[in-house]
């Protein structure tokens, strides 16, 4: 079983693998096995890369070639397919070597994926993370990222069941860190001030 919110996925700017600047869909997931202990969930955050150009679902538009760049720079990444949504599964699928989830420690209201050559989604996660997805991650102390290409604006669990058994969705375990506005060092306590009545100190002189 798959939860995904049912609010509107949030969009950021980010760069593809073909370090272009694009519009990129993102939302925070949680699968579990339906009926077993809640322990065995996986957290999981999936993009949704858009194909180059707006969406176009008529026949003689051939969507096909700009897919296949896409989905063999995502595997030159380290990305594998994924065939099936079983969380033991999810959770042994092999981790990503130079990529990083940056969860802002403060708000954790944002989320940074960034891979080898640039940055894969930069963006809010807003009202969209399900129950216990950040102790999740906390326990599992990585992220499980699941990717897919095309044009789909928004993905529900049935969808994205339909997305892996079409073999339409790629994924890693990504190492994942809590970043925290910087402090401020405090300030040096100044030294005593000499009150201005206070009388000179006395000077003495070397004996003769």
């Amino acid at each position: 079983m798959v939860e995904i919110p049912g609010d509107s996925h949030p969009r950021a700017s980010g760069s593809t693998p073909e370090t272009r600047e694009v519009q990129v869909a993102g939302v925070a997931i949680v699968v579990d096995r339906l009926g077993q202990a809640e322990d065995d969930a996986v957290a999981a955050f999936i993009v949704i890369l858009p194909v180059r150009g707006a969406p176009d679902r008529r026949a003689d538009v051939d969507t096909s070639s700009a897919t296949g760049i896409l989905e063999a720079a995502l595997i030159c990444r380290g990305l594998v397919p994924i065939t099936t949504l079983d969380p033991g599964c999810l959770s042994e699928i092999p981790a990503l070597d130079r990529w990083l989830a940056i969860i802002n420690g403060r708000t954790r209201r944002r989320l940074v994926i960034v891979e080898p050559t640039g940055c894969l989604f930069d963006g809010s996660l807003g009202r969209s993370v399900p129950q216990g997805w950040y102790a999740r991650v906390a326990r599992q102390q990585a992220l499980v990222l699941l990717t897919t290409v095309g044009n789909d604006s928004a993905i529900d669990s049935t969808g994205l069941v339909d997305l892996c058994e079409a073999g339409r969705l790629m994924g890693g375990l990504i190492a994942v860190r809590s970043a925290s506005p910087p402090t401020r060092p405090p300030r040096p306590h100044p030294g005593p001030a000499r009150p201005s009545n206070s009388p000179p100190s006395p000077r003495t002189s070397p004996p003769r």
